[in-house]
């Protein structure tokens, strides 16, 4: 999946490979919203830590961080994903310069997509 984003508006692009279906086998994809957090920043260093249930099988998040305003001095020293069979764990450390008043982060997590439990065939919505 390759979901370009500009200035709010994207498109996604999905290719389905699919085997063993019979015919006339039709796929159903529903879209929900993004998880989006705001924080506020501050002068330092700071870890941020997220925990969030996910489908079970090989699916990984689309995450994005961004500071608002946008040319504010932050940046992510270090960040691990670890995916476990029905959790998603992100730690993310920065350091921010001296921020701007009223400076935020946001932090977007989305994308994780998987198979319906009640597909039928092998391979279906892989």
């Amino acid at each position: 999946m390759h979901v370009p984003v500009i200035d709010g508006s994207g498109a996604a692009l999905i290719d389905l490979h699919c085997r063993g279906l019979k015919r006339g086998a039709t796929a159903r994809l529903t879209i929900h919203k993004g998880i989006r957090r705001t924080f506020r920043l501050h002068e330092g260093r700071g870890t941020m830590r997220v925990r969030l249930d996910k489908p079970p099988g090989t699916v990984e998040p689309l995450v994005h961080l961004s500071t608002r305003p946008t040319n504010t001095p932050c940046r992510t020293v270090r960040h691990r994903l670890r995916l476990t069979r029905r959790t998603m764990d992100l730690r993310l450390d920065g350091r921010c310069g001296r921020a701007a008043r009223d400076a935020v982060g946001a932090l977007y997590v989305g994308g994780l997509l998987a198979a319906d439990s009640h597909a039928s065939g092998r391979g279906a919505g892989q």
